[in-house]
């Protein structure tokens, strides 16, 4: 078994996880709409897209500023996340420290 995506214009419409002879025989549409995850970067998701060149699956872009990392082709924000716990804020561009349930301030 392995996990397939299929794809229209290169985007993710459908996930199943299903024999290779399954996906051969035609049943479940053309299958050269349909991409082994195996063989690629990342997991599928409907809406995600794949880049067939570098054989990934990239979720929709969060923020316009957001860049694909090349080597997780993950989004990131245009500042490196801090260690520790925090979170992004669009609005000021900037990470915010997160507080504990019972921080004061």
């Amino acid at each position: 078994m392995a996990i397939y995506a299929q794809l229209q214009d290169n985007t993710v419409v459908n996930v199943i996880q299903a024999e290779p002879d399954f996906i051969e025989s035609g049943v479940v549409g053309d299958p050269a709409n349909w991409v082994n995850m195996a063989d690629c970067k990342n997991t599928p998701g409907v809406g995600s897209t794949y880049d067939a060149e570098l054989q990934a699956f990239i979720y929709p872009q969060p923020w316009p500023n957001w860049v694909v990392d090349p080597l997780s082709y993950e989004w990131v924000p245009p500042v490196p996340k801090p260690a520790g716990d925090w979170f992004w804020d669009q609005h000021a561009t900037r990470w915010i420290a997160e507080r504990g349930p019972f921080s004061q301030g």
